[in-house]
């Protein structure tokens, strides 16, 4: 338990990759402005987007026009995860749960955690019972659509005892899940969380940041620095796959496939090497094994969150950390093309 007290220390301290891991219970000053913009996507047109402020917008006409929503969430809105137009889950920054039945117009509180960092990362919902809240270093789970939670702890139970922060979670179904996480490593379940096992995938000094599956055998995952890697499997073993040399020491935020052959990633340089030009936008049609980049991606300094609905229509989130402004675009032809369909400051 020692070594897991060193983690949750470590938690409270590091910020690192393609999210701000600050933690608060009240709003951030403008002299430090949060960085998240995070998004939730139903079908080809209907969407969510929540801004760095907390602020909550939505789309039903595929970003043609945008309304902000009044929700009576209480602290900063961080996250909402919808399962259908009307019904869907958020979290805010002071370590709650809220639900909706109205498409994100009126909320009810389902639940609060208390957790050393105060910070809950994601949330995700599979149906309108089952649900995984990710915070750093615990996951709680939920069987009745968020009335009960019980909490898992894939960190100190899994038999290989990797131990490491979380940072990214991915539930395909009911019961299959993958966790990425710090020192280089992801966590799998096969019964929902009651039960977890480790594996190392990269070296001690990676983070696997984002983490994704399209079906019970095959998924991807990366982060930083911005490895990639593929699983055929379902997670027993993981191979290397290698993205364009033009890109130097690129950071992968986000990656998404909609079947196991076609799919996109996002991310950007790092800073060592990066003047404000080094974002970009991949895209696969052989399931990661060639990926062309974008060459009609907007300029912006940091991708990090790329969605499609089908092969044509998608969508992707930027931030520009000078002015800490965010964006989001949209395309319709399969990522060649990108139009700006909201910009917040």
């Amino acid at each position: 338990m020692a070594k897991l007290g060193s983690i949750i220390l470590f938690a409270l301290l590091v910020s690192i990759g393609c999210g701000d891991k600050q933690s608060t219970n009240q709003a951030v000053s403008s002299e430090v402005p949060p960085k998240e913009l995070n998004a939730d996507f139903v079908g080809v047109d209907i969407g969510w987007i929540v801004a760095r402020t907390g602020k909550l917008f939505h789309t039903d006409s595929g970003g043609a026009e945008w309304r902000q929503l009044s929700t009576n969430i209480s602290g900063t809105l961080k996250q909402v995860d919808f399962i259908d137009t009307k019904r869907g889950w958020a979290i805010n920054d002071l370590g709650e749960v809220w639900q909706s039945n109205d498409g994100g117009g009126t909320w009810n509180r389902s639940a609060k955690f208390n957790i050393p960092t105060g910070r809950l990362l994601s949330i995700q919902f599979v149906d309108e019972l089952h649900g995984w809240v990710l915070s750093n270093i615990s996951i709680w789970r939920t069987e009745d659509g968020g009335i009960n939670w019980d909490i898992c702890d894939p960190i100190t139970t899994n038999p290989q005892r990797i131990e490491a922060l979380l940072f990214k979670s991915y539930f395909l179904n009911a019961e299959y899940g993958i966790v990425g996480a710090g020192s280089g490593a992801i966590y799998i379940t096969h019964d929902g969380g009651k039960t977890w096992t480790a594996k190392r995938i990269a070296s001690k000094e990676a983070t696997i940041e984002c983490v994704f599956l399209v079906d019970e055998h095959t998924g991807w995952a990366g982060g930083v620095p911005g490895d990639l890697y593929r699983t055929d499997d379902g997670c027993r073993t993981w191979r290397h796959q290698s993205l364009p040399t033009t890109i130097v020491e690129p950071v992968i935020c986000s990656v998404y496939f909609i079947d196991k052959y076609e799919g996109w990633l996002a991310g950007f340089e790092n800073e060592s090497v990066k003047d404000n030009s080094g974002e970009f936008t991949l895209h696969t049609l052989d399931g990661g094994n060639e990926w062309q980049q974008s060459s009609t991606a907007p300029p912006e300094q940091y991708y990090h969150f790329i969605y499609f609905s089908d092969r044509s229509n998608g969508w992707a989130l930027t931030r520009d950390d000078t002015d800490y402004s965010t964006a989001v675009y949209r395309t319709t032809d399969g990522g060649q093309t990108w139009q700006k369909s909201l910009s917040l400051d």
